[in-house]
């Protein structure tokens, strides 16, 4: 084991140049070995200038990420609350209980009206019959009107809400468009500065893409800018699959866990009824 001379990496033994670097150890042939780390040395300045560059920006990059996020999923605001609801359930519950609320109210009378006059027909059956069509339709008039206007003010709240909603998303874009003519602006004068050049294009511009890069290219996975762009791109298609790969593997194990357990129920289905032939048998 043994350290480059030029930037201290660890280097296993065997190795003819520095993983980290690109220099050559003990006298290996400098030739490509020097191209590498000079083009490794080139790619890292640049990518460098461009963090600091760009980096004086990086509150408008989080702005629009915030705002992308927003658009995208837009749950910081607060929309105005539903309306309603205690209407329409109140409503419905008259509706629905109005026939066993009437009998109750009825009786409720009945033994008040016996507790105050002392006579326990008070009211004829004619009378009782009135009373209790007058109760009953009254309570169904009243969770009908409760139910109507319950209904509505849902409605309207409803519409007041996607109203906002959009109102809401129509402001993000806005923001967002603001926001990246700006930077687009920025990014055509970090061209116009060096000479219609620059080896990322405008989306990979956010400072921590391009400190990505830096850190792919210093840890020797790249030599170019370039190359580490594909390098962090093949890295993120590795991750998707991998994703993907676990998700079928939960999948799968959920899968074997119910084949599991509808082949346990089976068998105790199959054991429980040779047991009871059993029984019966022996009778």
């Amino acid at each position: 084991m043994s350290y480059c001379s030029v930037c201290g990496n660890m280097i296993p033994d065997g190795n003819g140049f520095c993983g980290k670097c690109g220099s050559p150890v003990n006298g290996a042939a400098p030739s490509v070995s020097n191209n590498v780390s000079a083009l490794r040395k080139e790619s890292l300045a640049k990518i460098r200038d461009m963090i600091s560059y760009f980096g004086k920006k990086e509150h408008l990059y989080n702005a629009l990420t915030d705002c992308m996020n927003e658009i995208e999923h837009p749950r910081r605001v607060r929309y105005s609350k539903e309306k309603g609801t205690l209407q329409i359930v109140i409503g419905g519950l008259l509706m629905l209980f109005s026939f066993p609320i009437t009998l109750a109210l009825v009786s409720l009378i009945g033994v008040l009206c016996e507790h105050f006059t002392g006579n326990a027909e008070y009211f004829t059956e004619e009378q009782c019959t009135v009373i209790l069509i007058s109760v009953f339709a009254s309570l169904l008039v009243l969770g009908l009107i409760l139910l109507i206007i319950g209904i509505v003010r849902h409605v309207k709240s409803g519409n007041t809400k996607r109203q906002e909603r959009g109102d809401y998303i129509n402001g993000m874009k806005q923001i967002n468009s603001s926001i990246v003519s700006e930077l687009e602006d920025y990014y055509l004068k970090y061209k116009e500065a060096n000479g219609n050049d620059c080896p990322v294009s405008f989306p990979n511009t956010h400072p921590n893409d391009l400190r990505k890069i830096e850190a792919t290219i210093a840890e020797g996975r790249a030599d170019s800018i370039k190359e580490a762009i594909n390098v962090i791109l093949q890295d993120n298609r590795n991750s998707q699959i991998q994703k993907q790969l676990e998700e079928l593997q939960k999948h799968a194990s959920k899968s074997a866990l119910y084949s599991k357990i509808a082949a346990i129920s089976s068998n105790t289905v199959l054991f429980l009824s040779a047991v009871n032939y059993f029984k019966n048998n022996k009778r």
